[in-house]
C-alpha cells in the first residue's frame, strides 16, 4: 500500500485537478484532522470543478471519506449523498427489470429442472464461486481462501457469462435459452468455464471466482459443473446497504447509489439465493460477515470443510498473502482482521431513515417506524 500511496501522491502533484487520483489517495491515507492540507486541496478542487464534470463524484467521495475519518459525520454524509447523486445520474438501472429477471429465473430454473441432475459428460472440475452483494465480505472470504496453499483466487472474472453467451439466442430471453439446454451443451459450458479458470491459474488445485453476479446462473452451473461449490457472502443489511452507499465502485455497479435500488437488489438477490438453496441442497455454504470477523478460525474451518480442503494456518494470516486484489475492499484485506465495520451505519443513523424505510418496504428489515 505504501508504494501505491507514493504513486498517487506523485499523481496529484503532477495533475492536481485529477479527481480520481485524489480519490485513490484518500482511500489509502488516514486523515486525523479536519485541517489536513489534502482535504483543503480537495475542497478547493470541488469548488473549481464544473457542475457537469463527471469527475465530481470521485472528489465528493474522497472528501466524504476524509471527513468520516475525522468524525465530521454530518458534512461527510452530505458529500456521500452528493457523490451518489452525481454517479447515479450516469447509469441505468431498473428495479422492475430486476424483479422480472428473478421471477423468470425462479420459474424456469425450477426444482424439476435442477432435479434432472448433472448433464451427461459434465466435467469433474470443482471451482469455488463466491457470490453475493457488494460490500458483503466477499473479498475477505476470497482472500482467506486464496491464502490456502491449494487455492488460487482469480478475482472478479466474467468467465462464466462468457461460457454461457454462445448458447443464448436473445439476451432478452437469456434464462429461457439456458433452461432449454440439453446435456451436450451443458457439458460444453462446463468444460469451457473450467478451462478458462485453469488458464488463469494453471498451477492451482482449486480456483476461486469472485464474480458476484454469478448467482444468476447457479442453476445452469450446477448441472454443467456439478462439483462446483458456492460460497454465499452475507452481511447485516443495514451495514451492507450503507457500505454500498459509501463506496464509489471502479466497475459499473448501477444499483449502489440509491437506497431504494440497494434495497431492491438485497431483496431480489436473497430471494434467488433462497431458491437455489432449496433446489440444490449441499452445494451452497453461507458465510456471514459478522461471524467471520468475530470467529475467523471457526468460520474458516467450516468453510474449508465444506470445500473438502485440509486446514492451513496460512488462511488466518490472509493479510500477508501477496496477490492482486481489484475490489473496493482491496486495502482492507491487506490489514489484520478488524471489526470496526460492524454496526458502522449507526454513526450515521440520524441521516439514514430513508435507507431504513427502503429496506423495510422490501421486507429486508423490520419496520423502520
Amino acid at each position: 500500500m505504501e508504494v501505491l500511496s507514493v504513486s498517487f501522491r506523485r499523481a496529484v502533484e503532477l495533475a492536481p485537478d485529477y479527481a480520481d487520483a485524489w480519490r485513490h489517495l484518500a482511500g489509502l491515507k488516514t486523515f486525523t484532522s479536519a485541517d489536513d492540507p489534502d482535504l483543503a486541496q480537495m475542497r478547493d478542487l470541488l469548488k473549481r470543478m464544473p457542475r457537469n464534470n463527471p469527475q465530481r463524484a470521485a472528489i465528493y467521495f474522497a472528501i466524504a471519506r476524509a471527513l468520516d475519518q475525522v468524525g465530521q459525520t454530518d458534512d461527510a454524509f452530505t458529500h456521500f449523498e452528493r457523490g451518489n447523486r452525481a454517479r447515479r445520474g450516469t447509469l441505468r438501472f431498473s428495479a422492475t427489470d430486476l424483479r422480472r429477471l428473478i421471477d423468470e429465473t425462479i420459474e424456469l430454473q425450477s426444482a424439476e429442472l435442477i432435479g434432472q441432475g448433472p448433464a451427461a459428460g459434465a466435467p469433474g472440475d470443482a471451482p469455488i464461486l463466491v457470490v453475493g452483494m457488494p460490500r458483503s465480505g466477499s473479498t475477505l472470504i476470497d482472500q482467506v481462501l486464496a491464502s490456502h496453499p491449494d487455492v488460487e483466487g482469480v478475482g472478479e472474472v466474467p468467465d462464466l457469462p462468457r461460457a454461457l453467451d454462445p448458447f443464448i439466442d436473445d439476451p432478452k430471453f437469456r434464462m429461457r435459452s439456458l433452461s432449454l439446454l440439453g446435456d451436450d451443451d451443458l457439458a460444453t459450458i462446463g468444460r469451457a468455464y473450467a478451462l478458462s479458470l485453469k488458464k488463469r491459474a494453471p498451477e492451482a488445485d482449486r480456483v476461486v471466482d469472485k464474480f458476484l453476479t454469478n448467482y444468476i446462473h447457479l442453476g445452469t452451473l450446477h448441472r454443467a459443473l456439478p462439483n462446483a461449490r458456492i460460497i454465499h457472502a452475507t452481511r447485516d443489511p443495514l451495514d451492507n446497504a450503507f457500505g454500498c452507499y459509501t463506496t464509489l465502485f471502479t466497475s459499473e455497479v448501477p444499483f449502489v447509489y440509491d437506497f431504494k435500488e440497494i434495497a431492491a437488489m438485497i431483496f431480489e438477490s436473497t430471494r434467488l439465493m433462497d431458491h437455489w438453496k432449496s433446489v440444490m441442497p449441499g452445494a451452497i455454504h453461507e458465510v456471514k460477515y459478522e461471524s467471520m470477523v468475530t470467529d475467523l478460525e471457526g468460520e474458516t474451518r467450516k468453510l474449508l470443510e465444506f470445500l473438502g480442503l485440509p486446514w492451513s494456518d496460512r488462511c488466518l494470516d490472509f493479510h500477508n498473502t501477496e496477490r492482486r486484489v481489484n475490489s473496493a475492499s482491496a486495502t482492507q484485506v491487506r490489514q489484520p482482521l478488524y471489526s470496526s465495520s460492524v454496526g458502522r451505519w449507526k454513526r450515521y443513523e440520524a441521516h439514514l431513515k430513508p435507507m431504513e424505510r427502503a429496506l423495510a418496504e422490501y421486507g429486508v428489515i423490520d419496520s423502520a417506524d
